[in-house]
């Protein structure tokens, strides 16, 4: 299974690691839970005293204590978290130790060495877990209790996926302190949990029998909630009225209300609904529940098929809550359903506006491209050109960059346009390459160093050593001269993802207008796995950017990247589909689709998949894009639906907005490599 891989590493950096053999052997037997084999393969590596001989010595340790023998096993970490000299191998020992230490309800001990593996400068969101670890180990002891429901509190605050909200909300809800309690039950009840949210309700009334001011107030406002959402609406909106009846300048009034409004939806008769809803509006213009009201009234409609109507809310909600965090996506929405219903001046004015008064925002290439485009159905081609000219110098990664740029060529304006055209369906221009200077990459010195041979080995064989290596660079970027080479190196050993956060931290590699520098641009769009990549593009008759544009939007080079429906690894394919793949495809095997945490692996199937979803859809590449995310039965059925069908309304019309927004980001990402590297 290893061999290939270990290959490739030798061919990249000349030079065989001593003992990498026994290290992946040893690997393999860990995850096998042969802990006496992966103990022996350890040390056989570690006796080497090579590179990875110190890895080897951590791994063996915790064969230890995961085979059984506890305190053996601790005491071995403990004396590596101490040895010298300090590498990126010592904060994985603290980590190893942390995790058995808690393992062995030694909670104290625990959170020292959990509090020293989380670094003070850089840190990587995939250390989030050490963080949730030690906040666990805090409250478990009295004297540290208080500090690890703080710990809480900032990781309910900062979690962006429900999941976790639930989590820490969940650990809130055991606290002594009521704030935390009324935390975690508002926590519950913004996010669906109305049963958790019952119950600790009722210890909130315990515990506050009496209560007055702002604390009524948040009481009356979570009972509503939960009374609205657990079978009576009825007494739920009477409690919730009396907040912001009993308590207007509380901050759950305005909340309370806008609740009840929308609840008064669900009515058979909406008009007392649609009263309640514009009498809040005009009473609360700006307010944050405005504008996610209007925000759910505008999509309501859209679920109703009523665009015009929504297109209005959306209007509604920019011109009343311009601080609201959607605003720049309300315009643009309205903009879109405008210019479906034919009205090319009001669209325009939406996208305009968009671009006048969000000129940060993300969307603002598509909102300039869109303009364009009916500048040029209006034959106002001066106009035209000023918008996709503005639109054109956005994101090098943004799709409508690359159509504004296909458009100005097409328009006789090539300034800043390479000429060349990716070839998305055949010979027909669709998006263009963006003309840039000489990008080469960053100089590494004529001897590789040992960090870069270790990172190498470890990224290519999908192992989360690759993870430690970097993490040590990373608190090295501030003072370094050869930060472009560090950051560069980690993106090409296929941790990109961190070397994307540690730039953006920085703030490294960005011009005073907020655009990137070519450096930074190579970082945001690593070569990463190249040799694996080229070979399987080479197998697969493919453009090898093309594979790392999908590579790069399904999992950021992830390899142990599983999603929430079990799609692993670097190209995000599903197991089932690996194993059909495996039996259609002479080349691939058994061994192949079941290791897809495996780069190589991953890389291959991808690679394969995507050719025969390419030679399905005779090589147009964003059909090919939407069946390899959405599957082919389902472009098929769309193609089918509106055969002829002009490739951009196509994408734009995309039914599944996971699906049109893949089919984007990887076009997107395609032209930015072919833009960015001068063998394209």
């Amino acid at each position: 299974m290893t061999g290939c891989l270990f290959f490739l590493a030798i061919q990249v950096l000349g030079a065989d690691p001593p003992g990498a053999a026994d290290y992946l052997a040893g690997r393999q037997a860990l995850e096998s839970a042969r802990y006496g084999d992966a103990m022996d393969a350890f040390t056989r590596c570690a006796e080497t005293g090579g590179l990875l001989s110190s890895y080897a010595s951590v791994q063996a340790a915790v064969c230890r204590t995961r085979g059984g023998d506890i305190e053996g096993g601790i005491s071995a970490l403990k004396a590596l978290a101490e040895q010298q000299p300090v590498g990126p191998w010592t904060r994985q020992a603290k980590a190893e130790l942390a995790a058995a230490l808690k393992n062995a309800n030694r909670h104290g001990e625990a959170a020292r060495y959990y509090a020293e593996v989380l670094p003070e400068k850089v840190r990587p969101s995939w250390m989030d877990e050490y963080r949730w670890a030690l906040a666990e180990c805090q409250v478990a002891e009295p004297a540290s209790m208080a500090a690890g429901f703080v710990a809480y509190r900032e990781l309910l605050s900062g979690a962006r996926y429900r999941s976790k909200r639930i989590e820490a909300a969940s650990k809130l809800a055991l606290s002594p302190d009521i704030e935390d309690r009324f935390i975690a039950a508002e926590a519950f009840v913004e996010n669906g949990e109305y049963t958790l949210a019952g119950r600790l309700l009722v210890l909130l009334m315990v515990l506050a029998p009496v209560p007055e001011g702002e604390t009524a107030a948040r009481l009356k406002y979570i009972q509503g909630r939960v009374l609205l959402n657990t079978g009576d609406a009825a007494q739920g909106r009477i409690v919730l009225e009396s907040v912001s009846r009993d308590f207007p300048a509380s901050p759950w009034a305005a909340k309370a209300e806008a609740c009840r409004v929308r609840s008064l939806f669900d009515d058979p008769d909406p008009a007392a609904a649609i009263v309640a809803l514009d009498a809040f509006v005009n009473a609360h213009p700006g307010l944050e529940e405005t504008g996610g009201l209007l925000w759910w009234r505008a999509r309501r409609l859209l679920e109703q098929e009523k665009p015009l109507e929504a297109a209005e809310q959306y209007g509604r909600l920019a011109g009343l809550c311009p601080n609201y965090s959607l605003a720049d996506e309300a315009l643009l929405k309205q903009g879109d359903l405008l210019r479906a219903a034919n009205r090319p001046k009001e669209a325009r004015d939406a996208y305009e506006w968009l671009v006048k008064h969000y000129p940060q925002s993300k969307r603002v290439p598509e909102a300039l491209f869109w303009a364009g485009r009916l500048y040029e159905a209006a034959a106002q081609p001066e106009q035209a050109i000023e918008a996709f000219t503005k639109a054109a110098g956005g994101p090098l990664g943004d799709f409508y960059v690359h159509r504004a740029l296909e458009r100005l060529h097409a328009l006789g304006k090539g300034e800043g346009v390479a000429g060349d055209s990716l070839p998305v369906a055949g010979r027909e221009p669709f998006l263009c390459l963006r003309a840039m200077a000489a990008s080469e990459p960053a100089a590494a010195g004529e001897n590789i160093p040992d960090w870069r041979q270790r990172l190498v080995f470890f990224g290519y064989n999908g192992l989360d050593e690759a993870e430690w290596e970097a993490l040590d660079l990373g608190q090295q970027l501030e003072a370094s001269p050869n930060t472009a080479a560090l950051l560069e190196a980690m993106g090409e050993a296929g941790v990109g993802a961190s070397a994307m956060e540690y730039a953006k931290i920085l703030e490294w590699g960005e011009n005073p207008d907020g655009s990137y520098t070519p450096g930074r641009l190579r970082v945001e769009f690593p070569r990463a796995y190249w040799p694996m990549v080229r070979k399987a593009a080479k197998e697969t008759n493919m453009d090898p950017y093309l594979l790392l544009g999908v590579a790069r939007q399904e999992s950021l080079f992830r390899a142990g990247a599983v999603s929430s429906v079990g799609a692993t690894g670097v190209m995000q394919l599903m197991p089932a589909t690996a194993e059909w793949l495996a039996k259609k495809e002479p080349a691939l095997g058994p061994e192949v689709a079941g290791h897809l945490e495996q780069p190589e692996h991953s890389l291959r199937m991808g690679a394969h998949y995507l050719r025969r979803m390419l030679d399905r859809e005779d090589g147009n590449i964003a059909y090919a894009a939407g069946a390899y995310n959405a599957g082919p039965g389902n472009v098929g059925k769309w193609r089918k639906a509106q055969p002829g069908q002009e490739l951009e309304k196509f994408i734009e019309e995309i039914p599944f907005s996971e699906t049109h927004g893949f089919v984007c980001k990887v076009l997107g990402n395609y032209a930015a490599y072919r833009s960015l590297y001068a063998d394209r």
